[in-house]
């Protein structure tokens, strides 16, 4: 069981609509020579969405592989509450590489159900990880063993952003536009690119995606 928002849980899931034929090209040594077969011959107007959704569903399913690697068993998590502080060896030398809004199931070794737990970064340290967890899960203050996968999880508000999602985002002030140090001095007569590197620069962690159209 997986717990996690329905409105997450729905968004990886439109991710994700693997045919089981690549399904089984892309996960099985044997039969991974057929996965060209699976694209629509040379890329053209005609077949360019077809084309680049099974090249982004290969390159997803890649970095799920990669990502499997780093999974860990028996690994030391504490409870700072309300947060909790995972242990995590190779974090410092990014493996594997974490980021805030990361997200990675958790569940206490001993348990043999397959209730997994969705924890979200909050802080990243030299070696350990700090998350919000589900508010199903629960450990000793004193700290318990915990097996951790990590997930390859694109939030929705990547994909389908919607207006919550930017509620906390104000337009850059006077303040924040004089403040910063250009390194292209030119760039300040250019308002409308100066807002839009003040705002990227001055976006909280986990902030929707920032688009810049340019010639």
């Amino acid at each position: 069981m997986l717990n996690m928002p329905e409105p997450e849980l729905n968004a990886i899931l439109m991710l994700r609509p693997l045919t089981w034929n690549l399904a089984e090209a892309i996960n099985n040594l044997a039969h991974q020579a057929r996965v060209k077969g699976f694209l629509p011959g040379g890329l053209s107007i005609w077949n360019y969405s077809e084309f680049w959704k099974v090249l982004l569903h290969l390159e997803e399913d890649m970095q799920s592989m990669e990502l499997s690697c780093y999974n860990l068993s028996n690994t030391e998590m504490k409870a700072v509450y309300p947060k909790y502080r995972l242990s995590v060896p190779g974090l410092s030398e990014g493996k594997p590489s974490a980021i805030v809004g990361d997200k990675i199931l958790v569940k206490k070794s001993n348990d043999d159900s397959d209730s997994w737990y969705m924890g979200i970064v909050h802080a990243i340290g030299f070696k350990e990880l700090d998350l919000y967890v589900n508010g199903g899960f629960s450990l000793h203050r004193s700290g318990n063993k915990v097996d951790v996968r990590f997930q390859l999880l694109t939030p929705a508000r990547i994909l389908f952003p919607e207006g919550r999602h930017t509620d906390g985002l104000r337009r850059c002030s006077e303040a924040q536009l004089v403040s910063l140090n250009l390194m292209n001095a030119a760039m300040a007569d250019h308002l409308e690119q100066l807002e839009a590197v003040v705002a990227i620069a001055n976006m909280p962690p986990g902030s929707v995606a920032f688009v810049v159209f340019t010639p």
